[in-house]
């Protein structure tokens, strides 16, 4: 459903290629559907689509294609041509950061790069926290021991991560994921520029350095800060499954030797011993109800079982035929001292 309101949306705006279409529609990751959608979606105003208002999107794709290398004209003298007062563009560096609002935009939207960010910031970015606000923090709390706190994304476990959310939820914490910046930039000068000295070089690189921390780092860190939670709380829910399927499992008298009996008419009263462990000891059917009437050969064979396997407890189920088979039990019960 998803896949199809995105290609709808695109054939819509005319953009639609073969290419892309197959890539959408083989695309079976949830985070690269949504990078392949993204230069596609309907967005709210921004400094870029303010600086296309502004007829700037020209001068941005002349820019950028260089790749770092340097133009005929310098930077200003380029931006002057598209100075247009009517359209508030009044100076060349008006221009010019029009133009790299464009180009930021378009950083941003480049799918290897926010996959590329986005498997260094899972993989190996941190799990950084402070303080949160001063009233929160003016009492100790029980969140102290994070005031000053990093761990690897990808080895916090749930418990801890889970504490820093309710941490951050009241106030008292506040978190982001950081990843080596060094690193990051680097990734980002390999893919965009061909050369890195001069002026269109240091201008794409000031763009870079916007795309990342104006775009590219606050949608990825929230993107994996909701796969951590989502982890977190996976991993916290099969912790808490394990640990009542052994409440469940347990002995609900203690430990002592069963007798079960589990009632029924035409097709008997189905009867299981089990030990201490919960170790199966024996299993028959009796019949001691209509249409059989088996009552005191059933009765005997209940008593035997008690006997020869030390029971302490008999256990009825609730169900057809119950309170004709919780009258024999209670009667095998007096008899013998169950």
């Amino acid at each position: 459903i998803r896949k199809q309101s995105i290609l709808d949306v695109i054939e819509k705006q005319g953009k639609l290629t073969p290419e892309l279409e197959q890539q959408i529609t083989s695309c079976h990751n949830k985070h690269l559907l949504e990078d392949l959608y993204l230069p596609y979606k309907p967005k709210r105003k921004t400094k870029a689509s303010v600086a296309r208002e502004r007829g700037l999107e020209p001068l941005a794709t002349e820019i950028f294609a260089t790749r770092g290398r340097a133009l005929e004209k310098d930077l200003e003298t380029l931006a002057s041509g598209y100075i247009n007062a009517e359209l508030g563009v009044n100076t060349s560096k008006e221009a010019l950061d029009g133009a790299g609002h464009i180009i930021a935009e378009w950083i941003n939207e480049t799918v290897e790069i926010r996959t590329g960010l986005r498997s260094h910031l899972s993989s190996s970015g941190e799990v950084v926290v402070t303080k949160g606000s001063k009233e929160k923090t003016a009492e100790p709390t029980k969140y102290e021991m994070y005031y000053d706190f990093r761990e690897a994304a990808a080895k916090i476990p749930s418990h801890r991560y889970l504490a820093i959310r309710r941490g951050e939820e009241e106030g008292v914490l506040k978190y982001t994921i950081e990843g080596d910046r060094i690193q990051i930039v680097s990734m980002l000068d390999e893919h965009f520029l061909l050369n890195r000295n001069g002026e269109t070089a240091e201008f794409l690189k000031a763009c870079l350095v916007d795309a990342l921390d104006r775009l590219l780092q606050p949608s990825l860190i929230t993107e994996v800060r909701l796969d951590l939670k989502r982890r977190a709380e996976a991993e916290a829910i099969a912790v808490f499954a394990q640990n009542l399927r052994q409440v469940l499992l347990s002995s609900p008298a203690g430990e002592k030797r069963v007798l079960g009996l589990d009632p029924g008419y035409r097709t008997g009263c189905k009867v299981a011993v089990i030990d201490e462990t919960g170790k199966l000891l024996a299993h028959t059917t009796i019949y001691p109800h209509q249409p059989q009437n088996k009552l005191t050969e059933s009765k005997q064979l209940l008593i035997d079982l008690c006997k020869e396997h030390q029971i302490s407890a008999i256990a009825v189920g609730n169900g057809t035929a119950s309170r004709e088979t919780m009258q024999l039990a209670q009667e095998i019960s007096s008899e013998i001292g169950v």
